[in-house]
């Protein structure tokens, strides 16, 4: 049996053992890039000094925020709190919450929300997606391969095998 799994996974290139995972060839590229979201190898720290403005970002990095802020919404709706009407009243209520008691100016405070945003918009990219049928097969595979191991283990704990 161990010979037979070492096998399988031996035959298996890299990227199938890392569920979500695909083959350069297939990926898919990423839905919206920024200036911001592109962290060059060379950043340093007057880069995450750096402000950022509703005045200043571009069309790409304004679509993934405001979606981003729909998905805030909905979070707030759901634990009954009321919600933002835009990303200007997210920064006002920013500020009155946290930005006065540390000494943050209005344009901190705005460029606080917006990596805020822009950190969760990111962090929904990378989430299984249940549309893709890739995804969808590479899990079935995986979770049948996963019962076939502990059925056969269980069938060599008790002797049957």
């Amino acid at each position: 049996m161990r010979l037979l799994i070492a096998t399988l996974f031996a035959a298996l290139p890299a990227h199938a053992l890392v569920p979500g995972a695909r083959p350069l060839h297939l990926a898919r590229p990423c839905r919206a890039v920024s200036i911001c979201s592109v962290a060059s190898a060379e950043q340093t720290e007057d880069d995450d000094d750096a402000l950022v403005s509703l005045d200043s970002i571009s069309d790409e990095f304004m679509a993934q925020v405001e979606a981003s802020l729909v998905d805030r919404n909905k979070e707030r709706i759901l634990s009954g709190l009321p919600k933002y009407e835009s990303i200007s009243a997210m920064v006002d209520a920013y500020e009155e919450f946290e930005a006065r008691e540390k000494g943050m100016s209005r344009a901190e405070a705005e460029s606080e929300v917006l990596r805020y945003l822009q950190r969760r918009a990111l962090m929904s990219e990378g989430g299984f997606s249940s549309s893709d049928p890739q995804d969808v097969v590479t899990f079935v595979l995986l979770g049948a391969l996963v019962l076939g191991v502990g059925y056969q283990a269980v069938l060599q704990g008790t002797g049957a095998a």
